[in-house]
């Protein structure tokens, strides 16, 4: 509560108002944030997930601030420079991932050796293999021949 608000309260009770409550139609406006407008926002978020703030004020014709709120409060969204993001995966992300995990699966089900031909990008097997690769020129091997070498 603000000082402002105690010194309108005291000023009504010292001209002897009895209540303390704001009356009708004293309090802010209200920011439109109906279902329909968070429905609207939802949908032109599906429809481009790399809208900008802009762009859904203008096509959606609600105020900036309507839409800011919604797309943090109301559909939990993170600002990413200038565009807004979602959390989590769409329904369409999460289902092409569920199919490439699911064509990974049978692939190393259908050979043994499948998992041994990925390559991964983790920095630590980067320097495990600078690593193994120095180990070996110190021991003058021939590089070519190394297991190393397959993955260049």
């Amino acid at each position: 509560m603000g000082k402002t608000q105690i010194k309108e309260w005291y000023i009504r009770l010292k001209h002897g108002q009895t209540w303390v409550e704001n009356e009708a139609g004293s309090s802010k406006p209200s920011t439109g944030q109906s279902k329909e407008l968070i429905e609207n926002v939802r949908r032109i978020i599906t429809k481009r997930c790399h809208v900008t703030n802009q762009e859904i004020t203008h096509e959606g014709e609600i105020s900036t601030g309507s839409v800011h709120s919604i797309l943090t409060g109301d559909l939990c969204m993170q600002r990413e420079s200038e565009k807004f993001l979602p959390k989590v995966l769409t329904a369409h992300q999460k289902q092409h991932h569920l199919e490439i995990a699911q064509d990974m699966v049978d692939c190393a089900n259908q050979d043994p050796d499948f998992m041994e031909t990925i390559l991964s990008g983790d920095e630590t097997w980067i320097y495990g293999l600078f690593s193994m690769r120095s180990v070996i020129l110190r021991n003058n091997e021939n590089l070519a021949s190394s297991h190393c070498m397959s993955v260049f």
